[in-house]
């Protein structure tokens, strides 16, 4: 709904944003695999919305303030001014940046992020040790960003058969039930809650190396088998929980650090789902500074390119070819 908005226009309701948001707390509670900011973009579009509605702004103005609203929020958890600002413009329409927006999202996020500081909201402490450029190196790195391509069509596959499969259980009411007994029994089938919530502890074990190595399996299913049934919260988390871990198991096989696998697999995953490149790359720098960027960034250009045209976002409009400078007929 908020990316329709941010695309098209249109009007937002605040009520179903409350619902929402409550909504996300009780999956969070339950020990459904979830993060915060599906809950968090919802809320922050639907307030600029709101406020544009409030001051009677046209379609366009209208727009603008709802990506601000969403630059916020994103800021706001992640900590991440500049990304924030860029995926709210990147994210609607591949291929057709909002650069109109650029200014009002990066005053709106930095200043999300300031409050969020005053309240101590933590967010990621990520680091990228040794990473050595070389010839050899490169070539590793594009292995680990073709892989995180296939695995982005693998997540969104899983989201999408899973989704279709819980429709066959016609009452939404028995369809949450269902879904949550089933990650339960999952749950205390294998022994650990890694799988559920967000996973941030998880992401920073990735990168010492620590974490499990079929940790980027489950948490798709964990994550698949929650919000397919109902529950509501967000997608990115959990996609940068599988992206740190798959690459942090890729480095292991490699000969990587683990920090710069689970670094570059988590920003490659990120953008091969959300195909959002320019705020991936800004993403990794944001998080772990300079060290590794080269890498990152030939990551998410060849997971942007291979991971096709499906999407964590089921609205997301491909405006053009990702392969060629023209549009798509059926975009």
């Amino acid at each position: 709904m908020v990316l329709l908005t941010a695309r098209d226009g249109g009007k937002m309701g605040f009520k179903n944003t409350v619902c929402i948001f409550v909504a996300s707390v009780i999956t969070h509670l339950l020990g459904g695999s979830s993060g915060r900011e599906g809950a968090a973009l919802q809320i922050g579009g639907s307030m600029g919305s709101k406020f544009g509605q409030l001051l009677k702004s046209d379609d366009a103005d209208r727009k603008i303030l709802t990506m601000c609203g969403m630059s916020a929020c994103f800021s706001a958890i992640f900590g991440t001014p500049v990304t924030s600002a860029v995926f709210a413009m990147e994210i609607c329409t591949v291929g057709s940046v909002q650069y109109s927006a650029i200014v009002p999202c990066i005053i709106s996020a930095v200043s999300a992020m300031k409050i969020a500081e005053l309240c101590k909201v933590t967010d990621f402490d990520l680091y990228i040790n040794n990473a050595e450029y070389s010839l050899a190196n490169y070539g590793k790195i594009a292995i680990i960003g073709i892989l995180c391509a296939i695995l982005s069509c693998l997540f969104c596959g899983a989201l999408k058969l899973s989704s279709k499969l819980y429709k066959k259980i016609k009452n939404p009411n028995l369809r949450i039930v269902t879904g949550g007994l089933i990650v339960a029994v999952l749950t205390f089938a294998i022994g650990t809650f890694d799988y559920n919530g967000a996973g941030s502890e998880i992401i920073e074990k990735a990168f010492a190396g620590e974490s499990r190595p079929e940790a980027f399996i489950m948490k798709i299913l964990f994550t698949a088998l929650t919000l397919s049934a109902g529950y509501k919260g967000g997608e990115i988390v959990p996609v940068l929980f599988t992206g740190s871990t798959f690459g942090s198991l890729m480095a292991g096989l490699l000969g990587l650090d683990y920090s710069v696998g689970a670094g570059v697999g988590m920003v490659a995953l990120f953008c091969g789902m959300t195909n959002c490149p320019l705020a991936s790359i800004i993403l990794s720098v944001e998080l772990f500074g300079s060290s590794g960027f080269k890498f990152c960034a030939l990551a998410c250009f060849i997971s942007f390119m291979l991971s096709g045209y499906t999407s964590l976002y089921s609205v997301q409009d491909f405006m053009y070819s990702k392969i060629k400078p023209i549009k798509r007929k059926d975009g």
